[in-house]
């Protein structure tokens, strides 16, 4: 066997070629059937298969499969029991063997008696042999013994060819680094300083021929300030050889040109002689970026050291000069759109007052007013005579702009896709034309002084825009607090009356009225500032309904009749030519809608209210509510649809409203891409104008003949219904069950969600009131609970809640709700939904 495995050892160049032949001399001479050979993969830290061997007596496709598909970490199955060990191991029988994994795989193959023994080189474990037989086996300890000698000589040709295989793939990468390398290199002698060899790289970059590289030095090819640093680097015969870096060089090319090359190299041997390697990496573009980089570092230090741009530009300009031009002028629109110059700098500063004395030309064909119309850089690496002609106001200046203006460009100041301003550099006498590198590093300073710009006037808007809020938070305190106050003083005044027996009926239903009309203003008021938060925060969501505009106008003049009746007015409506249908969400106009009509009757002592559907430009349509009022003064009309404004209520009194309605209906109207303005004259009254895009505009639609239906309280009602109230707040319980039970219906309370379906099951209500925020099961689990059990059949649910989210309301109208009752509402109003919704289909 010896014999045998030194005879392949000698003839194989790697082990994968030598495996089969390997496996084959070793089984065969000791009569074992299979064999296979693991080698460490370093990697993962397992032991992989290389090859397989079996004698044509077996069949083991099965185990051989598992065998070459299997990776095994130290101390698992045979290969990891060897590895983890480093010592032979056998098993008489791998059927009875625990740590095994591939018994199922031998016995199925008829594999029984299993040896293995390490492959071992320089105290290493390199693999792992192992062997099979047909037939269970004791162990054997001469052949284990000997196994070990062999395993050894195994590894010695393994560590063998590994480093005869490392020598050549470093020999070849060596010449494959040299000959083909991408990177200038070259062979020096380290004393003469002669060049011995040299890449194409080096050829390519530096401009000579071979020959020509090779009859010079390294002196021929340093920057003459450079000259005299190659002393630094001669060679020291004490030095190791070891990898070394000269840094960053100045090098001159054959045409006279200069670049920066770092100089990287390695002291070898060749053949005897001591050689250089040096490797010439251009790092000319490196240099530039670096110098860029700190530039702009500089840039972005300057404009953050103040909020105040009038402060920082001028200093940004001066940063400029000389590093991107002899002159830097920085223009500006202000807050009137009006270009204003805010920086001036220019290598000579006795020029700086003229460059402020010649503003931009905005009949120029280049410069700063066509920069700013088209939003695009400006480069012109000559400035023709004709180009200067246009751009002169008058000889004098033209004179100056010949002598000073030689290359240009100019680059917007953008920031958030809008132009603030541009930026104008010169080079004033020939030599150094502005191409696209320079453009490039201009365009990057200007969209940084831009962001500087945008964030201080960011800064000053959020400055006003805290001052606004204080301002209408002070507003809303006052307007919250004043029905507050007004629930708390008439409650006490009641429980005070009650609790002394004094007061008649009178006094007491007086009091009581007013008790709700506060209730109902401070809702209105938080229903009003919730529709505020929810445009302002991006969550309202709309529908895109599709109506004719002479219906809806229609209802929302019956809902305002009775107010213009009580004060003498008329409600006039004039219908366009042709009916206008649009696509908008039909409730939220409802609403914009009736707030400027009900405003106009609000303000209106005599006259009309009058209401015109008109086609607009580009294809929208107006809607015009018209009035007769007094006006609005023109100091005020820029206030208007402003938060809490009212002309005529600096009292804050609340029965002319909240100040938020107008607010409202034009956020709804933006909503819709569309615009609310107004136009008014101070005795002659006002005009609101809604105005919708075209995209929404569908053409006539006709009106439609029905009427909405009315609801009378008188209607059918099933005798004595049920309703199950369920509400975790023990006063709502207990007041909606003294209302309903006065209305004559019979009404159960539970407090929670797990108490209600009980009551629900036992006692099959009618109608089912429900709260949807409460601990434990809320209003949306109750619904779904309800709904997936037929046998309830369809109760009818009613939800109410504080959330009047359209998501929330949607939410429940999806698990089942039937309707949806906004919390605080009105007593009168739930009465209505709950007797609609037990008629009689």
């Amino acid at each position: 066997m010896l014999f045998a495995v030194t005879g392949v050892l000698a003839e194989a160049e790697t082990l994968l070629d030598a495996a089969p032949r390997l496996l084959a001399a070793i089984c065969e001479n000791l009569g074992w059937q299979v064999g296979s050979i693991w080698t460490v993969d370093r990697p993962t830290n397992r032991l992989r298969c290389v090859d397989v061997w079996h004698s044509s007596s077996v069949d083991v496709a099965s185990f051989e499969h598992a065998t070459r598909e299997t990776a095994f970490p130290p101390g698992v199955g045979m290969p990891g029991r060897v590895w983890a060990s480093g010592k032979p191991a056998w098993i008489s029988d791998v059927v009875d063997d625990p740590n095994f994994p591939r018994a199922p795989y031998a016995v199925r193959d008829g594999l029984h008696a299993s040896c293995g023994f390490p492959i071992e080189g320089r105290g290493e474990i390199l693999g792992v042999i192992e062997f099979f037989r047909t037939e269970p086996r004791p162990p054997d300890l001469d052949l284990m013994d000997a196994l070990v000698d062999l395993g050894r000589r195994i590894g010695q040709f393994m560590e063998r060819r590994i480093a005869e295989e490392r020598l050549r793939e470093r020999e070849e990468n060596y010449r494959a680094l040299f000959e083909v390398n991408p990177l200038p290199m070259w062979l020096r002698d380290p004393d003469t300083l002669e060049f011995v060899a040299v890449n194409d790289a080096a050829l390519s970059q530096y401009g000579y021929s071979r020959e020509e590289f090779l009859r010079m030095t390294v002196r021929d090819i340093l920057a003459p300030e450079e000259v005299e640093s190659v002393a630094e680097f001669r060679w020291d015969p004490t030095s190791g050889i070891e990898p070394w870096n000269a840094g960053v060089r100045k090098h001159r090319r054959k045409d006279g040109t200069f670049l920066w090359v770092e100089i990287s190299g390695r002291d070898i041997v060749i053949a005897g002689r001591r050689l250089r390697l040096i490797l010439a990496h251009d790092v000319t573009e490196r240099k530039r970026v670096e110098e860029e980089h700190r530039f702009l570092a500089e840039a972005s230090s300057i404009l953050g050291s103040s909020l105040d741009y009038e402060v920082t530009l001028p200093s940004l300009a001066r940063l400029a000069v000389p590093q991107l031009g002899d002159c830097c002028v920085i223009d500006l629109f202000d807050a009137h759109g009006v270009v204003r110059r805010v920086a001036v700098s220019h290598a000579d500063p006795a020029k700086e007052p003229l460059l402020r004395r010649y503003p931009p030309n905005p009949s120029s064909p280049i410069g700063v007013h066509h920069v700013l119309r088209s939003g695009e850089s400006e480069l012109m690496p000559q400035v023709p005579e004709a180009m200067l002609e246009q751009a002169a106001w008058d000889p004098e200046h033209l004179r100056l702009l010949q002598e000073n203006v030689y290359s240009y460009m100019c680059v917007p100041l953008k920031a958030r896709e809008r132009t603030l301003g541009a930026m104008t550099l010169i080079v004033s006498v020939p030599g150094r034309p502005y191409g696209e590198t320079e453009l490039a590093l201009a365009a990057e300073l200007a969209r940084r002084a831009a962001l500087a710009v945008d964030n201080a006037r960011l800064f000053a808007d959020a400055r006003e825009a805290s001052r606004q809020k204080s301002r209408f938070l002070s507003a809303v305190s006052h307007d919250l607090r004043t029905p507050a106050n007004a629930i708390t003083l008439l409650s006490s005044l009641i429980r005070k009356e009650a609790e002394q027996g004094i007061g008649d009926g009178g006094r007491l239903l007086e009091r009581c009225h007013r008790l709700e009309t506060a209730s109902e203003s401070f809702a209105d008021l938080l229903s009003d500032l919730l529709e505020i938060g929810s445009f302002d925060s991006g969550q309202k969501k709309l529908r895109d309904d599709e109506f004719a505009l002479s219906d809806l106008v229609e209802e929302c003049l019956a809902t305002c009749a009775a107010a213009a009746r009580e004060k003498g007015l008329r409600l006039r409506f004039q219908r366009p030519a042709q009916p206008v249908g649009v696509r908008a969400d039909r409730s939220e106009f409802t609403r914009a809608l009736t707030n400027l009509i009900s405003n106009a009757v609000k303000f209106t002592d005599r006259g009309l209210v009058k209401i015109e559907v008109s086609r607009a430009s580009r294809g929208g349509v107006e809607v015009r509510v018209r009035d007769t009022g007094s006006g609005i003064p023109p100091e005020h009309l820029g206030s208007i649809f402003s938060e809490f404004f009212q002309v005529r209520n600096s009292e804050r009194d609340r029965s002319k409203g909240s100040g938020l309605g107008l607010a409202i209906s034009r956020r709804i109207m933006q909503a819709f891409g569309g615009s609310l303005r107004v136009e008014s004259r101070v005795g002659a009254g006002s005009v609101f104008v809604a105005t919708f895009p075209a995209e929404r505009v569908l053409g006539e639609l006709p009106a439609s003949s029905g009427r909405i239906e009315t609801r009378s309280p008188a209607e059918a009602q099933p005798e004595r219904a049920t309703i199950l109230v369920i509400d975790d707040d023990a006063v709502s319980r207990a007041a909606l069950s003294v209302l309903l039970e006065e209305e004559g219906y019979e009404v159960l309370t539970a407090a929670g969600g797990e108490d209600g379906l009980k009551a629900v099951e036992k006692r099959r209500p009618n109608v089912l009131l429900l709260d949807m925020m409460m601990p434990g099961m809320d209003g949306i689990e109750v619904i779904r609970r309800i709904r997936q059990e037929p046998a309830l059949g369809r109760m009818k649910i009613i939800v109410l809640t504080g959330d009047v989210t359209r998501e929330r309301r949607q939410k429940a109208l999806e698990c089942g709700a039937d309707r949806f009752v906004a919390k605080p509402f009105r007593i009168p109003e739930l009465l209505d939904v709950v007797k609609a919704i037990l008629k009689p289909a």
